[in-house]
């Protein structure tokens, strides 16, 4: 089972960083279910790609992160949206915000690198992160990773 996610986050690798990431076939199925493990190996596998140092850090924590939401079947927590969800629920509330605003300061404040939520962000248990499925032009199929914030952190960010 815990191969359908190594082939998505393959897809996902060679889609972002432009690398083979077929090694990750070879992690053995005690090594599977060791985090350190996978976050290693997943690492070595992003290490001659052109991303930046930050960049792969937060790659590789937000890929084995999500490997391992989906392995041990965590459900999404109570009170974590998506930004463009927050977005809706602020202006509803008379608040105009953007969630491209809300990504620069969470970039800004370092709980994102481009795209994916750093180490800090896992830390501190505000962001939570799960494969998804979403369709692209062509009905062409693409694995990718949704991000939902804890509200309440969200709320003191702004």
């Amino acid at each position: 089972m815990s191969i359908v996610y190594l082939k998505q986050i393959n897809k996902i690798i060679q889609a972002k960083a432009n690398v083979d990431a077929s090694q990750l076939y070879t992690i053995s199925q005690e090594h599977l279910k060791r985090e350190s493990r996978v976050e290693l190996k997943i690492k070595e596998v992003l290490a001659p790609s052109a991303l930046s140092h930050k960049e792969r850090y937060a790659f590789t924590k937000t890929l084995t992160k999500t490997y391992f939401n989906h392995v041990s079947k965590t459900t999404t927590p109570a009170g974590y949206v998506s930004l463009r969800d927050y977005v809706s629920l602020k202006t509803k509330e008379g608040l105009i915000i953007r969630s491209s605003e809300i990504k620069k300061l969470l970039i800004l404040k370092d709980y994102m690198v481009k795209n994916y939520p750093t180490g800090k962000s896992y830390r501190l248990s505000v962001v939570h992160t799960e494969f998804i499925n979403y369709q692209i032009i062509g009905c062409k199929k693409s694995k990718e990773i949704l991000k939902l914030w804890k509200i309440t952190f969200l709320d003191r960010l702004i």
